[in-house]
């Protein structure tokens, strides 16, 4: 993941130097990452977190599956436009789920019953 991250902030980074590039960040997000992390992240001496590439991936305009698909070398998903940043946090919910040993088809209920909640009149 490290090698793609670098790659990634290395064609953000473009002709910019380190500290350029993180008064951008600061001036567009109002989020500051140090230049020095910047340059760790990018040579892979430091892996972001996962706060570092919500501001990056704000930063760049991308969703944040896109900006995780692609330090995974993996393809985006064309489906998935808008609000796809928040596939990550349903993978973190599935996760959850199967280390807890609750079972798909409970998952499922839950859904449906929340389906059912929100035809209710208040």
């Amino acid at each position: 993941m490290i090698n793609s991250i670098g790659k990634i902030i290395e064609s953000i980074k473009g002709d910019l130097s380190y500290t350029e590039l993180a008064n951008r960040i600061y001036e567009k997000t109002g989020y500051k990452i140090h230049h020095t992390t910047l340059q760790k992240y990018a040579t892979g001496k430091r892996e972001p977190s996962k706060k570092a590439l919500k501001i990056l991936a704000a930063y760049t305009e991308k969703p944040l599956s896109w900006f995780l698909e692609e330090a995974m070398g993996t393809k985006p998903d064309c489906s998935a436009v808008e609000g796809s940043e928040f596939m990550y946090e349903y993978g973190d919910v599935v996760k959850e789920a199967k280390a807890k040993n609750i079972p798909p088809s409970s998952l499922k209920l839950f859904i449906k019953a929340v389906e059912e909640a929100r035809k209710r009149p208040n």
